[in-house]
Protein backbone atom coordinates (compact mmCIF):
# COMPACT_ATOMS: atom_id res chain seq x y z
CA UNK A 1 0.00 0.00 0.00
CA UNK A 2 1.42 3.28 -1.27
CA UNK A 3 1.27 6.20 2.04
CA UNK A 4 1.37 10.06 0.58
CA UNK A 5 3.47 12.06 2.44
CA UNK A 6 2.14 15.37 4.29
CA UNK A 7 1.04 18.01 1.66
CA UNK A 8 3.10 21.18 1.83
CA UNK A 9 4.51 23.78 1.78
CA UNK A 10 6.95 23.23 4.64
CA UNK A 11 8.79 25.58 6.39
CA UNK A 12 11.51 24.94 8.95
CA UNK A 13 11.66 26.85 11.80
CA UNK A 14 14.64 27.66 13.77
CA UNK A 15 14.70 28.21 17.84
CA UNK A 16 17.93 29.12 18.89
CA UNK A 17 18.13 29.49 23.08
CA UNK A 18 14.83 28.15 23.95
CA UNK A 19 14.45 26.38 27.10
CA UNK A 20 18.29 26.53 27.17
CA UNK A 21 18.92 24.48 24.13
CA UNK A 22 19.30 24.96 20.40
CA UNK A 23 16.21 22.89 18.09
CA UNK A 24 14.84 22.98 14.22
CA UNK A 25 11.32 22.00 13.31
CA UNK A 26 9.73 21.53 10.25
CA UNK A 27 6.36 22.29 9.86
CA UNK A 28 3.34 21.78 7.32
CA UNK A 29 0.54 24.38 8.83
CA UNK A 30 0.49 24.09 12.56
CA UNK A 31 1.77 20.40 12.41
CA UNK A 32 5.06 19.66 13.45
CA UNK A 33 6.96 16.94 10.67
CA UNK A 34 10.14 16.75 12.21
CA UNK A 35 12.62 18.24 14.47
CA UNK A 36 15.86 18.24 15.42
CA UNK A 37 18.00 19.23 18.98
CA UNK A 38 21.35 20.81 17.86
CA UNK A 39 24.09 18.32 18.54
CA UNK A 40 27.53 18.86 18.39
CA UNK A 41 27.56 19.16 14.10
CA UNK A 42 28.21 22.71 12.56
CA UNK A 43 24.81 24.23 13.70
CA UNK A 44 25.00 26.09 9.91
CA UNK A 45 24.85 22.77 8.43
CA UNK A 46 22.35 21.82 10.61
CA UNK A 47 19.91 25.06 9.47
CA UNK A 48 20.70 24.23 6.00
CA UNK A 49 19.76 20.46 6.17
CA UNK A 50 16.55 21.83 7.63
CA UNK A 51 15.70 23.99 4.78
CA UNK A 52 16.36 21.26 2.67
CA UNK A 53 14.21 18.87 4.13
CA UNK A 54 11.45 21.74 4.14
CA UNK A 55 11.67 22.18 0.43
CA UNK A 56 11.20 18.66 -0.16
CA UNK A 57 7.48 19.03 -1.33
CA UNK A 58 7.83 21.65 -3.19
CA UNK A 59 11.02 20.10 -5.20
CA UNK A 60 8.92 16.79 -5.59
CA UNK A 61 5.93 19.07 -7.03
CA UNK A 62 8.73 20.81 -9.03
CA UNK A 63 10.22 17.51 -10.76
CA UNK A 64 6.84 16.26 -11.36
CA UNK A 65 5.89 19.24 -13.28
CA UNK A 66 9.17 19.77 -15.16
CA UNK A 67 8.74 15.79 -16.22
CA UNK A 68 5.72 16.14 -17.35
CA UNK A 69 6.12 19.15 -19.41
CA UNK A 70 9.23 17.50 -21.08
CA UNK A 71 7.19 13.99 -22.00
CA UNK A 72 5.06 16.69 -23.64
CA UNK A 73 7.43 19.24 -25.47
CA UNK A 74 9.12 15.80 -26.84
CA UNK A 75 6.04 14.66 -28.49
CA UNK A 76 4.96 18.45 -29.66
CA UNK A 77 8.52 20.60 -29.27
CA UNK A 78 6.40 23.48 -31.25
CA UNK A 79 3.61 23.85 -28.97
CA UNK A 80 4.58 23.65 -25.48
CA UNK A 81 6.28 26.03 -22.94
CA UNK A 82 7.61 24.63 -19.87
CA UNK A 83 7.88 28.33 -18.42
CA UNK A 84 5.56 27.26 -15.58
CA UNK A 85 7.35 24.63 -14.34
CA UNK A 86 10.85 25.73 -14.49
CA UNK A 87 9.29 28.92 -12.34
CA UNK A 88 8.31 26.53 -9.96
CA UNK A 89 11.71 24.47 -9.77
CA UNK A 90 13.18 27.48 -9.44
CA UNK A 91 11.58 28.63 -6.48
CA UNK A 92 11.76 25.57 -4.83
CA UNK A 93 15.75 25.46 -5.63
CA UNK A 94 16.22 28.95 -4.27
CA UNK A 95 14.00 28.14 -0.81
CA UNK A 96 16.29 24.92 -0.75
CA UNK A 97 19.08 26.80 -0.71
CA UNK A 98 18.07 29.45 1.82
CA UNK A 99 17.40 32.39 -1.18
CA UNK A 100 14.14 34.16 -1.28
CA UNK A 101 11.64 31.72 -1.67
CA UNK A 102 8.30 34.50 -1.65
CA UNK A 103 7.55 37.28 -4.58
CA UNK A 104 11.13 36.08 -5.80
CA UNK A 105 9.49 37.74 -9.51
CA UNK A 106 7.87 40.72 -9.20
CA UNK A 107 5.02 42.89 -11.23
CA UNK A 108 8.00 45.11 -12.42
CA UNK A 109 9.91 42.22 -13.65
CA UNK A 110 7.07 42.28 -16.44
CA UNK A 111 6.37 45.69 -17.77
CA UNK A 112 7.91 44.65 -21.06
CA UNK A 113 5.01 44.59 -23.36
CA UNK A 114 3.35 41.12 -24.01
CA UNK A 115 2.97 40.50 -27.29
CA UNK A 116 1.66 37.18 -28.30
CA UNK A 117 0.11 36.49 -25.66
CA UNK A 118 -2.81 33.32 -25.14
CA UNK A 119 -5.32 35.97 -26.19
CA UNK A 120 -4.31 37.33 -29.20
CA UNK A 121 -5.56 40.25 -29.03
CA UNK A 122 -3.46 44.03 -28.56
CA UNK A 123 -6.28 45.55 -26.48
CA UNK A 124 -5.52 42.51 -23.39
CA UNK A 125 -1.99 42.74 -23.78
CA UNK A 126 -2.38 46.75 -23.42
CA UNK A 127 -4.54 46.13 -20.64
CA UNK A 128 -2.43 43.24 -18.76
CA UNK A 129 0.71 45.53 -19.30
CA UNK A 130 -0.73 48.71 -17.13
CA UNK A 131 -2.16 45.89 -14.94
CA UNK A 132 1.73 45.50 -14.13
CA UNK A 133 2.94 49.13 -13.95
CA UNK A 134 0.00 49.38 -11.42
CA UNK A 135 1.06 46.89 -9.22
CA UNK A 136 4.50 48.23 -9.50
CA UNK A 137 3.42 51.53 -8.44
CA UNK A 138 1.52 49.79 -5.53
CA UNK A 139 4.34 48.15 -4.03
CA UNK A 140 5.29 45.43 -6.42
CA UNK A 141 3.37 42.73 -4.96
CA UNK A 142 0.98 40.66 -6.48
CA UNK A 143 -2.20 41.41 -5.86
CA UNK A 144 -6.11 40.89 -7.26
CA UNK A 145 -7.24 44.42 -8.45
CA UNK A 146 -10.36 45.12 -8.90
CA UNK A 147 -12.04 47.35 -11.33
CA UNK A 148 -12.32 50.24 -9.35
CA UNK A 149 -8.79 50.10 -7.62
CA UNK A 150 -7.49 50.02 -11.58
CA UNK A 151 -9.74 52.88 -12.43
CA UNK A 152 -8.56 55.14 -9.73
CA UNK A 153 -4.69 54.30 -10.53
CA UNK A 154 -5.42 54.70 -14.00
CA UNK A 155 -6.79 58.15 -13.99
CA UNK A 156 -3.60 58.85 -11.92
CA UNK A 157 -1.76 57.97 -15.68
CA UNK A 158 -4.05 60.08 -17.46
CA UNK A 159 -4.92 58.65 -20.28
CA UNK A 160 -7.47 56.07 -18.76
CA UNK A 161 -10.58 55.06 -21.49
CA UNK A 162 -13.63 52.98 -20.06
CA UNK A 163 -13.38 50.62 -23.03
CA UNK A 164 -10.58 48.64 -21.17
CA UNK A 165 -13.18 47.65 -19.13
CA UNK A 166 -14.15 44.80 -22.11
CA UNK A 167 -10.83 43.50 -21.27
CA UNK A 168 -9.81 43.95 -17.71
CA UNK A 169 -11.31 40.61 -16.12
CA UNK A 170 -9.33 38.54 -18.48
CA UNK A 171 -6.23 39.89 -18.34
CA UNK A 172 -6.12 40.54 -14.84
CA UNK A 173 -6.24 36.60 -14.77
CA UNK A 174 -2.72 36.39 -16.29
CA UNK A 175 -1.40 39.26 -13.44
CA UNK A 176 -2.08 37.82 -10.41
CA UNK A 177 1.26 36.02 -9.51
CA UNK A 178 4.48 35.42 -11.59
CA UNK A 179 2.97 31.78 -12.90
CA UNK A 180 0.24 32.73 -14.12
CA UNK A 181 2.26 36.11 -15.82
CA UNK A 182 4.84 33.50 -17.38
CA UNK A 183 1.71 32.05 -18.76
CA UNK A 184 0.58 34.58 -20.54
CA UNK A 185 2.86 35.39 -22.86
CA UNK A 186 6.09 34.26 -24.47
CA UNK A 187 7.49 37.78 -23.51
CA UNK A 188 6.98 37.56 -20.03
CA UNK A 189 8.00 33.68 -19.66
CA UNK A 190 11.19 35.12 -21.27
CA UNK A 191 11.10 38.23 -18.54
CA UNK A 192 10.84 35.02 -16.24
CA UNK A 193 13.75 33.27 -17.48
CA UNK A 194 16.18 36.00 -17.84
CA UNK A 195 15.16 37.32 -14.03
CA UNK A 196 15.64 33.53 -12.68
CA UNK A 197 18.72 33.01 -14.79
CA UNK A 198 17.53 30.10 -16.89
Amino acid sequence: MKTEHTPGPWKSVIHEGVGGCDYIQILAGSWDIAHNKHSARDWEEEKANARLIAAAAELLAACKAMYYDIEVFQRNPGGHSPGQSLLRAHAAIAKAEGGQTEGELKPSDFLVFPCGSVSGKTEYECVARKIMRILARLGDNWQSLTWEQYVAERKKDGDFQSIEVHYFAEARRYCENAETAVSFSPAWDRCAKAEGGQ
